[in-house]
């Protein structure tokens, strides 16, 4: 079902003049301006030129994906520290825990380089 668009009425003054022909200009130049100002022309450039588009969301979608990696190492990699200064600090439940923990990490396919974090980080604390 289509939707119908209001209609917009616009009042006229009584006993309004018409515009001269420098008062068109001066609006004409206004709206110029605006256009101008909201960059609608080189949007349009954008628009009319699919390879354009296709190459600027193909920048941003390799952008988002290195950000997404380099997040998730930095996260991983904050975590295993935080898990090997849990183990160091011997509380019970928590070290097995963490122990466990960075045990599947190590073992898990695909995350090896992280296995060397690990090691470092369990080595620089002597009180393990």
């Amino acid at each position: 079902m289509p939707v119908k668009m209001p209609r917009i009425k616009f009042k006229k003054k009584k006993n309004q003049e018409p515009l001269t022909p420098e008062q068109r200009l001066t609006q004409a130049e206004k709206v110029a301006a605006a256009l101008q100002k909201a960059r609608l022309g080189d949007y349009i450039t954008y628009m009319s030129s699919p390879w354009r588009i296709i190459w600027t969301n193909m920048l941003i979608g390799v952008s988002r994906g290195v950000g997404l990696t380099l997040g998730f190492a930095i996260v991983i990699v904050i975590t295993i520290k935080v898990l090997s200064l849990l183990i160091s600090w011997k509380f019970p439940w928590l070290s097995d825990m963490s122990q466990g923990l960075l045990d599947v990490i190590k073992t898990t396919p695909g995350l090896e380089p992280f296995s060397k974090v690990i090691d470092e980080s369990i080595s620089a604390n002597p009180t393990r």
